[in-house]
């Protein structure tokens, strides 16, 4: 965000900022009630990025978003399938772009990286959205659970990623238990305690394909996307039937590499991680060259 010091500009710049600020305020106000009384012309996402989280989403999202032929939702995380879902699928097709007519010609979509991991949310998927096209970015499992360990430090948590995997060894089982009973107050527990489950992707995926077509699902390599985007991003575009596009700047977002990371943990963790692996490889008919 551009911040703009009016200190010392005089009272023509302080007006015109105290202005722009009530401006924005007004729109904020009045975007609710225009997006509701909307509603009926307002489409719900031809395509949801489930995840994986730290697997460079992000990325890819702005990617899309910069063809032509695909229009933003509100907000890259709508979280309707997993946090919000109390707020029911009027809150959720609010959050998309309007139609005029039938035959659009362009795609819409929800990047939340949690869908991915909430065991409720394939299910709620695809009683509103069972035509979704499901795009999947994966990671070593070794590298995005500390990763995103880091991404939690630089929001101000304290613990060790040593004491945070501990404490998801206690109490992880019963909390992804209590979500799945109904307890929505567990979701904030559930995100904070799942660095390491996060990784088990293919008991997730698994979860998703119970309900969506195996054809309705792109996988691709989080190191593919970082290291030879363009290609990654043609395999996205044919995938959502989009047509080829070129001009886009191939920035990396939120990418980080673990170089820091406890050789002892990252032993354990690749251990841990074997058998899910193996698991993934024979679900998906590829091997991303982790160890299995």
């Amino acid at each position: 965000m551009v911040r703009i010091d009016v200190s010392r500009g005089g009272p023509r710049l302080r007006r015109f900022v105290r202005r722009a600020r009530g401006s924005r305020l007004v729109a904020h106000r009045l975007e609710r009630p225009l997006r509701k009384a909307t509603l009926r012309w307002r489409v719900l996402p031809d395509f949801l990025m489930i995840g994986a989280a730290k697997a460079g989403t992000t990325s890819l999202h702005s990617y899309l978003l910069a063809h032509p032929d695909v229009r933003a939702a509100s907000r890259k995380e709508v979280h309707f399938f997993d946090v919000r879902y109390e707020r029911g699928p009027d809150w959720y097709r609010a959050q998309f772009p309007m139609a005029r007519g039938p035959r659009r010609r362009w795609i819409t979509g929800d990047a939340s990286p949690y869908y991915l991991q909430h065991p409720l949310a394939p299910a709620r998927a695809h009683a509103l959205v069972p035509e979704a096209r499901l795009v999947v970015l994966l990671r070593d499992p070794v590298e995005r659970a500390f990763s995103h360990y880091r991404h939690e430090r630089r929001f101000g948590e304290t613990r060790s990623f040593a004491e945070m995997i501990e404490e998801e060894r206690r109490v992880y089982a019963d909390v992804e238990a209590r979500l799945l009973a109904g307890r929505a107050e567990a979701v904030g527990e559930h995100r904070r305690t799942g660095l390491v489950a996060r990784g088990r992707y293919a008991e997730q995926l698994e979860r998703w394909l119970a309900c969506y077509p195996r054809e309705s699902l792109l996988v691709l390599d989080s190191d593919e996307l970082f290291d030879r985007p363009a290609e990654a991003y043609e395999r996205a575009l044919a995938f959502l039937g989009l047509r080829p596009h070129s001009g886009v700047r191939f920035e990396a977002h939120n990418r980080g590499r673990p170089d820091d990371l406890d050789q002892g943990i990252r032993e354990e963790l690749t251990e841990h991680y074997r058998e899910p692996n193996r698991r993934l490889y024979e679900l998906l008919g590829t091997d991303f060259g982790w160890p299995a």
